[in-house]
């Protein structure tokens, strides 16, 4: 029956946590529903510079390592750079999202991007900083099953990034 409620009504079903991911289909179709939202059209950069200039705010060394640097926190949101990196991390979350299914996939998605971040610099503990900046963006958007969906999706996610990170660091050895 639960499986015919969640087609007929496209709520997603609760019961099938994934072994890896942790995450139900309940939680894979509200992340892919609420995603949809953050990242189609217009709303794709002003996403990305939400994320982005909350994560300035309170982290404002971390501006240090883009190439949009020394644009004043004032001048970001209409320097074509800043922006342009906006999308394309909207465009890698996408992607990742995309794959929310397909473990394998999903796995080495979020283990490029801990990998591709070393030779830029980026501290491993900065993942979990941006999780709280997206759950704390998210929270305005968001009711709590949807939030709870995301914080595990993004505990999964940045965990996954952050460990591939120390093991392609080498200057740590």
């Amino acid at each position: 029956m639960g499986i015919v409620a969640s087609n007929f009504w496209d709520t997603g079903r609760t019961d099938d946590a994934d072994p890896v991911t942790g995450l139900t289909s309940r939680d894979v179709y509200l992340i892919t529903k609420t995603w949809k939202t953050l990242s189609d059209g217009d709303a794709t950069v002003k996403t990305g510079m939400e994320m982005f200039l909350k994560l300035f705010e309170k982290n404002p060394q971390y501006q240090q390592l883009f190439p949009f640097r020394d644009t004043p926190k004032e001048e970001l949101t209409s320097n074509n750079r800043f922006r342009a990196h906006c999308i394309s991390v909207i465009y890698a979350f996408t992607s990742i999202i995309a794959n929310i299914t397909n473990v394998l996939l999903l796995n080495e998605l979020l283990k490029k991007q801990g990998a591709a971040h070393v030779p830029r610099g980026v501290p491993v503990h900065a993942y979990s900083e941006l999780k709280d900046v997206l759950m704390e963006l998210f929270s305005k958007q968001m009711n709590k099953e949807e939030l709870t969906s995301w914080d595990k999706f993004l505990k999964f996610g940045f965990t996954t990034i952050a460990e591939e990170a120390k093991s392609t660091d080498t200057s740590k050895g």
